[in-house]
């Protein structure tokens, strides 16, 4: 159940990737660390995620590349 959750998590936040003119297979944590790693959204986002894990960013783009999500 648990993936279940995630997996729908990550679609919002690919749907929402690609309605802000991204890559409809890319999220927006990823897009953010592959286009503006020292922006102030990036350091946003890895706030909002830290309880879950460091660097969330990188390493959305990392998964991203390794075709993980």
């Amino acid at each position: 159940m648990r993936n279940y959750f995630f997996n729908v998590l990550v679609s919002i936040d690919q749907l929402i990737n690609t309605l802000a003119n991204g890559d409809p297979d890319e999220t927006i944590s990823a897009r953010t660390w592959r286009e503006r790693p020292d922006s102030n959204l990036r350091k946003v986002i890895d706030w909002i995620f830290s309880w879950y894990e460091k660097d969330h960013c990188k390493r959305s783009y990392e998964r991203e590349l390794k075709g993980c999500q």
